[in-house]
């Protein structure tokens, strides 16, 4: 305890040498961390703005709380613009239009323009690529937006509960897109998703109410999970023959929704895919899918009728439960696995199944009404069969024919 000095009244002090190299390590190693500093950042008036390393300029800050209306320059003391930085408008609640001039590249900060409550116009020009994460986030008073075909990457939630908004135009040259790109967009009634995509992403409309229908374009492969979770007013949507997989929750809460037809290319479904949407009646599920997850028609209460693919082999936990308007199901043979609540409140279902079964024994261990049905023979052997009889009948009557003629020809036997 050499390097310490204890006071008279017990607390420990630290040499005054110690000290200084302490701080001299620390300042030499400073510029090996990430820290963000302003010291570059210069102000002319309303705009404060830094040099990038290509000697262009970032706006970092709009200083005027007061304006309604206001254009972004391109240029600022004789330096090119190309770059908004991270939530330069941030809270600027008196904003009601901004025009963005041409030449700037970069609506780069995260949150940029968030919480601009009165903002209803915004103008984006065809020199901006790309856009960042939550850039309009809670522009409450938005009510359209034209997304230029200039702009190839779009950041996380960037209309996040902007809950005006009622229409959307977006780029046909998206090569990156992030997730939750309108969730909570509460008066989104029409959208155009663009022909390249080949994705609906994560949440990308979640919780949007306002929605009637919605047209899925023929490039889309995957819905995404929870792509359209929470809209509450969906009545119709075409799934594309181009669509091969569906994840989960991408329909849960689709309370408005009354029938859907999955076409026959999808071969995988996640969990909850319809959990909860109360006014499904009719589901066409696709031939090839082997196994229906968790939940799929978890609270699905008007559900008459879903069919159940041959080719199917587990149906997971609760995957019908609380279908309270369920009354028949029939079970393929080749379903070999049932978890735990499958049917769990479908108190008025019955299920057909075939004799000796996996479900028929499902059925008595969780006492699920059922009947049996005879093991089904495809219409393509019972014809096989059939015509199998009919040639050996036409054979046996040539060989008959054909003795009764050598006989007559032979003549009477003498004795």
């Amino acid at each position: 305890m050499k390097d310490k000095k204890r006071s008279n009244d017990g607390r420990i002090s630290f040499p005054k040498r110690a000290i200084s190299v302490a701080l001299s390590i620390l300042i030499l190693c400073m510029p090996l961390f990430p820290v963000r500093t302003w010291a570059d950042v210069t102000g002319d008036g309303e705009w404060s703005y830094r040099e990038l390393e290509d000697g262009t300029l970032e706006i970092t800050r709009f200083n005027n709380y007061r304006v309604t209306e206001i254009t972004v320059p391109a240029e600022i003391n004789g330096k090119r613009v190309t770059r908004l930085g991270e939530a330069a408008f941030d809270k600027r609640t008196n904003l009601k239009k901004v025009v963005i001039s041409y030449g700037i590249e970069h609506l780069g900060g995260d949150h940029l323009f968030s919480s601009c409550t009165s903002l209803e116009e915004i103008s984006i020009p065809e020199s901006v690529t790309s856009i960042g994460n939550g850039c309009f986030n809670s522009c409450v008073s938005l009510k359209s937006i034209t997304i230029p075909d200039s702009v190839t990457d779009i950041g996380v939630n960037v209309f996040e509960w902007c809950f005006g908004l009622e229409t959307a135009k977006l780029s046909n040259n998206i090569e990156h897109l992030g997730y939750g790109l309108f969730v909570s967009c509460w008066g989104l009634k029409e959208v155009t998703i663009p022909s390249n995509w080949d994705s609906i992403e994560t949440c990308a409309f979640a919780d949007c109410r306002s929605f009637e229908r919605i047209e899925i374009p023929d490039n889309i492969k995957t819905i995404e999970q929870s792509a359209f979770y929470g809209c509450s007013s969906l009545k119709e949507i075409n799934i594309p023959d181009s669509v091969t997989s569906i994840e989960s929750f991408a329909f849960s809460e689709c309370t408005s929704l009354t029938s859907v037809r999955i076409p026959d290319t999808v071969t995988h479904m996640g969990e909850s895919v319809f959990s909860d949407s109360g006014r499904l009646t009719e589901v066409i599920l696709p031939k090839d899918l082997s196994v229906i997850e968790n939940d799929t028609f978890s609270g699905c209460r008007a559900l008459k009728t879903v069919n159940i693919p041959e080719n199917v082999t587990k149906i997971g936990d609760r995957a019908f439960s609380k279908c309270l308007s369920l009354e028949s199901l029939d079970i393929p043979a080749g379903v070999t696995s049932m978890g735990e609540y499958v049917f769990y409140q479908s108190d008025k279902v019955t299920l057909n199944v075939k004799s000796g079964s996996f479900a028929e024994q499902y059925c008595k261990d969780n006492g699920i009404e059922y009947k049996t049905v005879a093991p089904f023979v495809p219409v393509l052997t019972v014809i096989l069969i059939a015509a199998c009889a009919a040639v050996t009948v036409v054979v046996v009557l040539i060989v008959m024919k054909k003795r009764n003629i050598s006989k007559a020809q032979a003549g009477p036997v003498n004795e």
